[in-house]
C-alpha cells in the first residue's frame, strides 16, 4: 500500500514536534533522569530513505538511502525494541532506539484496521504513541525484574570483585534483590559466608578465589552483552548463585553484622 511512499515535510516535522514534547519541562515528573533517554535514536523510513533523529538536542540528524522493502506493519506502529537487522546495518552505532512509521501511512493503516473507536487515527495520537515508546525506554532502565542498566551491572560486579580482593573499602551502593528466589539465595549465601568467616576460614578463602575468577569472566561478558536482547550475566532467575556471590559480598561488606544483612535482604 505504501511501497513507493516518500515522506512529506509534515511527516518529518511531526516527529520532531513529538520529540520536543518528550523533552518538554512539563514531562519532567515522568522523565526525572533524562540521561536515561537522551542517547535514544529515533528512526523512521519511507521507500527510499531511513531517517534518524537525535533528541539532545532534538534534530533530524541523518537521511540515509536504503534498498529495503518496507512492510505495512512497520508503518502502522511504533516500537521500543531492537532495530531490525535490515535497518540496523544502516545505523550500526545506534544501541537504543525507538522506530516506527511516518504519520501519513500510520494514520491510514490504523484507519484500515477497522477497530471501533480506534484512538490512534489522529496526529495527536501519533505524538502520544512516540511519547509512549519513550516511556518504555525509560522504564527499561529502572525496572527491577530485568537487569537492563549495563553501567549499573558493571558497577556492581566491579565493587564485588574489589570487595573479594580486599583492595579498599567500598562506597555504599543500593543493591536491589528483584525476586523472592534471589532474596533467598542471597541470604543463604550471606549466611554461609558469614559463618565461614567465623568457623571455616579456608572455605571462605576458597569462595573468594572462585568468586574473583567468576566475576572477572562476568565483567568481560557483560561488557559485550546486548541487554535489549540478551540476559545479563547477573540475571537472577537464570544465574541465582552468580547474582548471590556478587550482591551478597557487597551486602556483607556494607553491613555491620548479620542482623543488618537480614534487614538488607528482606
Amino acid at each position: 500500500m505504501f511501497d513507493s511512499y516518500l515522506a512529506s515535510p509534515s511527516d518529518l516535522e511531526v516527529i520532531t514536534d513529538a520529540l520536543k514534547i518528550v523533552q518538554s519541562a512539563k514531562l519532567s515528573p515522568v522523565f526525572k533522569d533524562r540521561t536515561k533517554i537522551t542517547s535514544t535514536a529515533v528512526v523512521s523510513y519511507d521507500s527510499q530513505f531511513v531517517y534518524l533523529w537525535k533528541i539532545n538536542p532534538v534534530r533530524l540528524d541523518q537521511k540515509i538511502p536504503h534498498a529495503l522493502s518496507i512492510p505495512n506493519q512497520w508503518q502502522e506502529r511504533w516500537q521500543a525494541t531492537s532495530l531490525p537487522e535490515s535497518i540496523k546495518k544502516y545505523l550500526p552505532n545506534e544501541k537504543t532506539a525507538i522506530w516506527g512509521g511516518l504519520l501519513t501511512p500510520f494514520m491510514a493503516l490504523q484507519k484500515k484496521r477497522g477497530i471501533a473507536n480506534n484512538p490512534y487515527v489522529t496526529e495527536a495520537s501519533y505524538h502520544a504513541t512516540i511519547v509512549h515508546e519513550f516511556g518504555h525506554i525509560y522504564w527499561n532502565q529502572f525496572k527491577l525484574w530485568w537487569l537492563s542498566d549495563k553501567d549499573n551491572n558493571l558497577k556492581l560486579l566491579k565493587i564485588a570483585k574489589e570487595a573479594y580482593l580486599g583492595q579498599k573499602p567500598i562506597d555504599p551502593i543500593d543493591v536491589n534483590l528483584p525476586s523472592l528466589l534471589v532474596k533467598g539465595e542471597t541470604f543463604a549465601f550471606c549466611t554461609e559466608y558469614y559463618a565461614s568467616q567465623l568457623f571455616w576460614p579456608q572455605h571462605q578463602a576458597n569462595i573468594d578465589k572462585f568468586a574473583i575468577t567468576q566475576i572477572a569472566k562476568m565483567i568481560k561478558k557483560e561488557k559485550v552483552t546486548d541487554l535489549d536482547n540478551e540476559d545479563s550475566t547477573l540475571e537472577p532467575d537464570k544465574h541465582p548463585h552468580l547474582f548471590a556471590i556478587t550482591t551478597g559480598k557487597i551486602l556483607l561488606t556494607q553491613a555491620c553484622g548479620v542482623w543488618d544483612i537480614i534487614d538488607l535482604a528482606v
